[in-house]
């Protein structure tokens, strides 16, 4: 698009006023430099932190840094919930029920609320195509097939802030994890990854990471349920 809606506008300066999002921007390169000196200390490229994701590790740092990236229960990862690809089961049902509800709607997991806010408005059939995928990796392949909804680049964060709070408003578990990282930056520990991740040699955006640390606040200031109604409008905007 050739301009950012009023709404987006307004969404992000919420942010920067309220969440303190500059901070948290600010926090995370420290944090990435602060990876990228001690990789050399704790293994060999491109995964040095393999090993420590599987430990308690965010005072080991300063400032303090939690790292996640594999979801499987197999890979053990201290915080493999804050994963996008994790699938979380409902303690509290006899059905295993797996996922969240977000806008009236069930989804097996974060990367499958994400990817089929793309064609939110654009396609009706490709967005239950992706909330059909089997498995979050699924999902994510269905998601590069189509062509986005042409404001995609300007909400992609708000869709992914949205599917976070939704995942820990419906799993408590997730939600008392996320707030024992308080004061914690969180790196996606992906070095394929450099938008959502911290990419190679530690030079990514780490989004995932920042927008789970927005989602951190916008809870510990129990505004989830309101932020979600009232940012809804803008991703089901038809």
């Amino acid at each position: 698009m050739d301009t950012i809606s009023p709404t987006v506008v307004a969404i992000r300066r919420q942010w920067y006023d309220e969440f303190g999002y500059a901070t948290l921007q600010t926090a995370n390169l420290v944090a990435l430099n602060t990876l990228r000196q001690a990789a050399p200390l704790f293994g060999s490229p491109p995964d040095p932190f393999y090993a420590l994701r599987k430990r308690p590790h965010q005072h080991e740092f300063n400032p303090p840094v939690v790292l996640f990236l594999n979801p499987s229960e197999r890979r053990q990862e201290v915080y493999r919930a804050f994963s996008g690809w994790a699938v979380h089961t409902h303690a509290d049902t006899n059905a295993a029920r797996t996922g969240f509800d977000l806008d009236g709607l069930p989804w097996q997991s974060v990367e499958h609320a994400y990817q089929a806010a793309k064609y939110i408005g654009v396609n009706a059939a490709w967005v239950g195509e992706v909330r059909a995928a089997p498995r979050p990796r699924d999902a994510k392949v269905i998601g590069r097939v189509y062509a986005p909804r042409p404001d995609w680049e300007e909400i992609k964060q708000i869709a992914m802030l949205r599917a976070l709070l939704a995942t820990a408003l419906a799993h408590p578990a997730v939600a008392a994890l996320l707030t024992q990282t308080a004061g914690a930056v969180l790196v996606e520990d992906s070095y394929q990854d450099a938008v959502w991740g911290r990419g190679p040699d530690f030079h990514g955006q780490n989004l995932l990471g920042l927008t789970w640390m927005l989602a951190r606040i916008i809870l510990e200031q129990q505004r989830a349920a309101i932020w979600l109604e009232q940012t809804q409008p803008l991703v089901w905007y038809i």
